[in-house]
């Protein structure tokens, strides 16, 4: 059965595999708050781990510990959920076993004052472990409010198990509206026209691009394409920062223009200074090797390419 763990890397493999989860694209407070909830799960299912079939009596601190990490694994749920647009999701309804975990670890880890904060009665009410209660199965807590006072029981293992379930489910939610976010970025790059001109029209300006000495002695090709495949740049330059994508690739867009432009005065001075030629084909056949880089670039960015 899948578990938790097993969907959070399945979340933090997508992040990397998604374009629309360019950790460019998300930098800042998103970016922290994704990375930084999955790094939590992997510390909270390492800590639950050690109390799947405990051999021995955990220490009071580890009783403690338990209850928190339980916590701890909630809020990291939240933050992701936060961070891909759900942030609506509060833990699931009132009486959710979600929230009866988290207003037992408030009242027996959070005690005295305002430990109530997940109940629906607000009540204060401060709390202490039985000691001899301990085993290697779980403990027995006392919370004691201003006119009662109840004993409850705190298995591991079906605690670990209702807490595994309740953020399943939250989890599930998060794969799909990243599933959901990826397919409309697709669309939507699939859809651009200024993408589908570009990967339309490199080829043909590219290769008009190359000098011919013998039958365009002028350069009139060249002086034609350059400026098209300049226009096309620009235009993935647009794309780029629209879609807020690596930084890099308007970097290599920008170094493309700048490229033309250089290989063009070359050509200016291609009758006036032996060698000319030589550069202009060094020059020209990085512009070609650039591009084609860019392109498989905007292919992976289409889904075009896995």
């Amino acid at each position: 059965m899948t578990s938790v763990s097993d969907l959070r890397q399945r979340i933090h493999e997508k992040s990397h595999k998604y374009p629309v989860f360019d950790s460019v694209r998300r930098e800042g407070r998103d970016h922290n708050k994704f990375y930084g909830a999955t790094d939590t799960l992997v510390a909270v299912s390492d800590a639950l781990a050690q109390f799947d079939g405990m051999k021995r009596k955990p220490t009071l601190l580890e009783c403690y510990g338990f209850l928190q990490v339980l916590y701890v694994a909630q809020d990291a749920v939240k933050i992701l959920s936060e961070s891909v647009g759900l942030g609506d999701w509060k833990y699931g309804r009132p009486t959710s076993c979600l929230a009866r975990i988290r207003d037992l670890r408030n009242r027996v880890c959070g005690h005295p004052a305002h430990s109530s904060k997940t109940s629906k009665e607000y009540e204060i009410s401060s709390s202490f472990i039985d000691r001899e209660s301990i085993s290697a199965y779980g403990f027995s807590a006392v919370i004691y409010y201003e006119k009662r006072w109840e004993e409850v029981e705190i298995n591991f293992q079906k605690l670990s198990s209702q807490n595994e379930k309740g953020l399943y489910d939250q989890m599930i939610q998060i794969e799909g509206q990243m599933d959901s976010m990826h397919a409309q970025f697709l669309t939507e790059m699939r859809g651009n026209e200024k993408v589908s001109k570009f990967l339309d029209g490199y080829s043909y300006a590219l290769s008009k691009l190359s000098f011919d000495p013998v039958n365009d002695c002028e350069g009139v090709r060249p002086k034609m394409s350059a400026p098209r495949l300049k226009s096309y740049m620009g235009d993935l330059i647009d794309v780029f920062c629209r879609i807020q994508t690596r930084k890099d690739l308007i970097d290599r867009a920008k170094e493309i223009i700048a490229g033309v432009d250089w290989y063009m005065r070359l050509l200016e001075k291609y009758e006036s200074r032996p060698g000319t030629l030589y550069k202009l084909n060094l020059v020209y056949d990085g512009l070609a090797k650039g591009i084609d880089s860019l392109v498989d670039e905007v292919r992976s960015l289409r889904g075009d390419r896995n």
